[in-house]
């Protein structure tokens, strides 16, 4: 019901032998394919970035919340990649990432305050095209109005989660596996999961003021 930080048990941060772990699973030594080279980016950028501004999440402060959306590079050397379309891992990806926030009683009853992500992956080569464009404009500090990606993403069920406090930088979203950081106005998010007993990794980048709702 709402933030609660000082009640909440702190979760593990991520630690450095899973970031190193990260950087041998894309080759950052020597990263060759250019959705590598972004993601061994990230990666650098998510290690020296602080703890999120609480700010961010409390100017989201009506029922409808704000939404922004960033890039993300997915590593997952599964046999059958799930977010893939034809594509060799690692592959690139857009995630939306929502916030909502309210210090009214009767409103943290219904609506949790916290965050919400989701990740937008193609399923034919016509979506390739458009997430790609989409994701050349966010990489140039651009916001690409024009491309469907846009209204689809503002539409897109979220679901809001309440926000951990973890023993490091990181904030964590929902439970111990989504780490949020935050370096001047951009917001990074690694989230580790599994896929056919394989370790998978997502890696993004979210521009605050790449706003969409």
């Amino acid at each position: 019901m709402g933030l609660s930080h000082a009640q909440d048990t702190a979760i593990p941060d991520i630690g450095t032998d899973v970031l190193s772990g990260i950087a041998r699973e894309l080759e950052c030594g020597r990263p060759a394919a250019p959705n590598a080279i972004l993601g061994c980016e990230i990666l650098a950028q998510f290690s020296a970035a602080g703890s999120p501004d609480s700010g961010v999440l409390k100017t989201s402060s009506f029922t409808g919340g704000r939404r922004w959306i960033g890039v993300t590079v997915i590593s997952d050397k599964s046999r059958l990649p799930r977010e893939s379309f034809q594509s060799r891992s690692p592959f690139q990806v857009l995630v939306v990432l929502g916030a909502r926030y309210s210090g009214n009683f009767h409103k943290k009853m219904y609506f949790e305050n916290g965050y919400g992500y989701s990740y937008i992956w193609p399923h034919n080569a016509r979506q390739v095209a458009m997430i790609d464009s989409a994701a050349a404009a966010l990489l140039q500090g651009q916001l690409d109005q024009d491309n469907v990606v846009i209204p689809f993403a503002r539409q897109l069920d979220l679901r809001i989660e309440s926000t951990r406090p973890s023993t490091g930088k990181s904030l964590m979203i929902g439970g111990p596996h989504l780490f949020l950081r935050q370096s001047g106005g951009d917001l990074y998010m690694i989230e580790l999961g599994s896929s056919e007993e394989r370790a998978k990794y997502y890696l993004s980048r979210i521009r605050l003021d790449a706003l969409i709702r």
